[in-house]
């Protein structure tokens, strides 16, 4: 039955009063319906955000371990540079030793 006050349909689906929009040409979500679509909404974006969180947290890992391998190779380096030094200046010692 169509109500002009509603400018609706209201009929009976499945053993629920439904309401029919004619502008819209589809049934107006019922109460049931409405609820589960936000729960559903709500939980889309609880796991967008804990995929994000995720997301930043392995970032933060990955650039934590890229600076930990960076002061690695920077101690490498500077540990080169002093066995180097050391190793000249033996030879140093040795050429002053045989002159």
């Amino acid at each position: 039955a169509y109500s002009a006050a509603l400018g609706l349909y209201v009929c009976w689906d499945d053993g629920e009063l439904r309401f029919y929009d004619p502008l819209e040409g589809r049934h107006l979500q019922t109460l049931a319906e409405e609820r589960a679509e936000r729960r559903a909404e709500a939980n889309a974006r609880r796991m967008a955000e804990a995929r994000a969180a995720d997301e930043a947290a392995r970032a933060d890992a990955e650039a934590e371990a890229r600076r930990r391998e960076a002061a690695r190779a920077d101690a490498e380096a500077e540990a080169r540079q002093r066995a180097e030094a050391r190793l000249a200046e033996l030879e140093r010692e040795t050429r002053d030793d045989d002159g």
